[in-house]
């Protein structure tokens, strides 16, 4: 199998004659009202005949728009490919208080996204791939570390 990805010294020029393009043209934007009545916003994009499917859970204090370069590189390879802001994060709204958090959750931080799983629906249905899934077949988890 053969890969392309962006080249590193091309990037500029790419970003401005394909990736921005092709955000305007192939990605859809979106957002939906989760629970508590917070915005969450997404991204996504599926090729004619896609080889399989790739869910992006970013970090924290990120937004999908940082994985701009990576989503046009994966499209071009042949892969359908969801994100989302988690809530909080990126471009989704915040909760009016962060007073539901424990001052500290034993093992990790406050924003600690192994606590917003558990808690959060939206990625519950974006992990059980209920809402993300352009075909049949075997899903795999693949974390990107």
């Amino acid at each position: 199998m053969s890969w392309t990805f962006t080249s590193e010294q091309d990037l500029a020029s790419t970003f401005a004659t394909e990736i921005n393009p092709f955000w305007q043209t192939s990605v859809t934007l979106g957002e939906f009202v989760g629970k508590d009545n917070i915005d969450v916003h997404y991204a996504w994009c599926i090729p004619e005949n896609p080889k399989s499917t790739v869910v992006i859970s970013s970090g924290r204090i990120e937004s999908y728009l940082k994985y701009k370069e990576l989503i046009f590189d994966l499209y071009q390879n042949g892969f359908a490919v969801f994100i989302l802001d988690h809530r909080g994060q990126g471009l989704s709204d915040r909760a009016a208080t962060v007073q539901k958090l424990p001052a500290r959750i034993p093992g990790s931080d406050r924003g600690h996204a192994s606590h917003r799983i558990r808690q959060d629906p939206e990625i519950q249905t974006a992990r059980a791939g209920q809402r993300c899934s352009p075909g049949a077949g075997q899903a795999r988890l693949i974390p990107l570390i």
